[in-house]
């Protein structure tokens, strides 16, 4: 592992995740001319932007209390770590450009893009102490698997699914 981590940084990648996916969304609600599809892509993403503000949230809280017993243990900050280097949504992993994608790729895309998200914010969930803490991250990670789930409701919905 080249970088070591450390909370307020994995928090910034989970901050990142969401404006990333938020984005995405959009880009590809944007190229879309059924109103339904377009309404679908821009509700996620509203969503997306949502999870941002309830990450930046823990995030400040976090920075502002420089809580040590916010940490579980290094084995779970090791995970974090290593997750964080491939962290998803990330700009360079996405296609340059959604235009030419059909929608099925796309959907195909954004499915897969959700479930890195969801191993993402498990390991997250484990780096916290606090009860609270973890029930924050574990309703992100059920309205994520939602996502999930609706992406492959809606592929079926329109004859899309592989």
């Amino acid at each position: 592992m080249d970088k070591q981590y450390n909370l307020a940084e994995i928090f910034d990648i989970a901050i990142q995740i969401e404006i990333n996916g938020a984005g995405f969304y959009r880009e590809v609600a944007a190229k879309q001319s059924i109103p339904a599809v377009k309404a679908f892509l821009l509700d996620l993403a509203d969503q997306e932007d949502g999870h941002e503000q309830l990450f930046r949230k823990m995030q400040n809280r976090f920075a502002d209390n420089s809580d040590v017993d916010a940490l579980n243990d290094e084995f779970a900050m090791l995970y974090m770590q290593t997750e964080a280097s491939n962290y998803v949504f990330k700009s360079e992993n996405m296609p340059t450009t959604v235009a030419d994608m059909l929608l099925r790729d796309v959907l195909k895309l954004a499915m897969e893009r959700e479930r890195d998200s969801i191993l993402f914010f498990m390991g997250l969930k484990f780096l916290m102490r606090k009860s609270a803490d973890k029930e924050v991250i574990n309703n992100l990670i059920e309205e994520e698997q939602f996502h999930l789930a609706t992406l492959a409701q809606f592929s079926k919905e329109y004859g899309l699914e592989h």
